[in-house]
């Protein structure tokens, strides 16, 4: 039977994992806790700015809850974001404008699709990888994604990840919005067969994907993807949606046998 499952699946914020509903009411601004991406062992990843650490250390607690990542020879990585390197960014011309001359080792870090391609090298994704930078329902459309890769055979594991590391000094935030770092990662295989006990989870458009994804987000970008993620450490089902800016609406369902 064809479908796409939940393999995996973590969620950090504000310097604590996220395993209970509570966990994602009110959070308060982020510790600055580092980001741990010891168990991926890639010496890239030490030196990678903080977005990239926290997309990493967030997807390989996803892959840790999951079985051997070797059963599935091609895996991507979909990476979502509404301030994406901004973080970075700030730092970077931060630095260039105080001594006169940029940090090299940071510039790579600014592109917006740095985090994607460093995950997808540090667990040899073979497959296609992707960054999608837009508003709230950008972590959902990732998702969509990535099902679509998963059924159409374009990959056997899909990582999908969103995160949002918001600038210490630019205020880029709508009013009321808390500054709070936060990232969610689900880990998806396609459905082996009817016995597969697994969780199973869809994604689709109910109006047109919208070619322009845009609006100010940062937590509630990736609060869909988490609310995933609880559901399926507390084996309940879930079902929601999300309105983009351009009010196409996109949902997600999470199913267990």
């Amino acid at each position: 039977m064809s479908g796409v499952v939940v393999a995996g699946a973590a969620a950090w914020m504000a310097g604590r994992w996220v395993l209970q509903p509570a966990d994602l009411s009110d959070p308060v601004p982020s510790s600055r806790a580092e980001p741990d991406t010891s168990s991926l062992a890639s010496p890239r990843l030490a030196r990678a700015d903080r977005l990239t650490r926290m997309v990493a250390m967030t997807a390989a607690r996803a892959l840790a809850c999951s079985a051997d990542p070797s059963e599935a020879p091609t895996r991507s990585v979909l990476f979502a974001s509404t301030l994406a390197s901004a973080h970075t960014n700030e730092a970077f011309e931060a630095t260039r404008l105080q001594t006169g001359r940029p940090v090299p080792r940071q510039f790579p870090y600014t592109a917006p699709n740095a985090a994607a391609g460093e995950l997808a090298a540090a667990i040899e994704a073979r497959g296609p990888s992707l960054s999608l930078v837009g508003g709230t329902e950008v972590a959902l459309a990732a998702l969509e994604r990535a099902c679509r890769w998963l059924a159409t055979g374009s990959c056997h594991r899909a990582v999908v990840v969103a995160a949002e590391c918001p600038p210490e000094r630019t205020p880029c935030l709508p009013p009321g919005v808390q500054p709070v770092e936060c990232a969610a990662a689900l880990v998806l295989d396609r459905r082996a067969s009817l016995e597969d006990t697994r969780a199973l989870i869809d994604a689709r458009w109910a109006s047109p994907d919208p070619s322009v994804l845009s609006g100010p987000a940062a937590l509630r970008s990736v609060a869909p993807l988490a609310r995933l993620v609880v559901a399926w450490h507390q084996r309940v089902n879930m079902r929601g949606s999300v309105r983009s800016a351009t009010g196409s609406i996109i949902g997600a369902t999470l199913v267990w046998p």
